[in-house]
């Protein structure tokens, strides 16, 4: 038997440097779909979305991260507070197609400790899936998609 020492996560990662880049808010890409023409979206805003646009996980996705983006996407990624007012999707269902406002519910990052949530996208993303993700996975190299490079949005189930 082996009696190799089990590393920490952490040691993977080199030290983050002490200098910080500030990137302008109006140099960050935003990308919005609105294939969706079902989406109703409420205009609600909460007191704690102060500037979440930094750190939202829709800045993290479709890229190759560095050591100190894939540690801020562990450790540093925003997360809404309690008294975030999440926007509704409005939902057709049954037979009298009569539309359910349905949204993304806080209760879920209890059960979920590797959900997090973008404003910016209005979806759901799996952190350790958009930090360690290649552009394809599993059998044949099948390209990656909700929780991962797209959001995850469908609240019915």
């Amino acid at each position: 038997m082996s009696s190799k020492k089990q590393l920490n996560i952490q040691s993977f990662f080199k030290s983050p440097s002490s200098t910080s880049i500030s990137i302008p808010e109006e140099n960050i890409e935003h990308s919005s779909n609105n294939t969706d023409s079902l989406v109703h979206e409420s205009a609600e805003h909460s007191t704690s979305s102060v500037n979440y646009s930094t750190r939202d996980i829709f800045n993290y996705i479709k890229k190759v991260l560095t050591q100190n983006e894939i540690q801020e996407v562990l450790n540093k990624i925003w997360m809404p507070d309690e008294n975030f007012s999440f926007p509704t999707k409005a939902v057709i269902v049954g037979k009298e197609k009569t539309p359910r406002f349905l949204k993304f519910q806080f209760k879920w990052f209890s059960s979920y400790s590797w959900l997090v949530y973008s404003a910016i996208d209005n979806g759901a993303y799996c952190k350790f899936c958009v930090a360690f993700s290649k552009h394809s996975g599993g059998i044949n190299n099948q390209s990656l998609g909700s929780l991962v490079i797209k959001k995850y949005d469908n609240w019915r189930h």
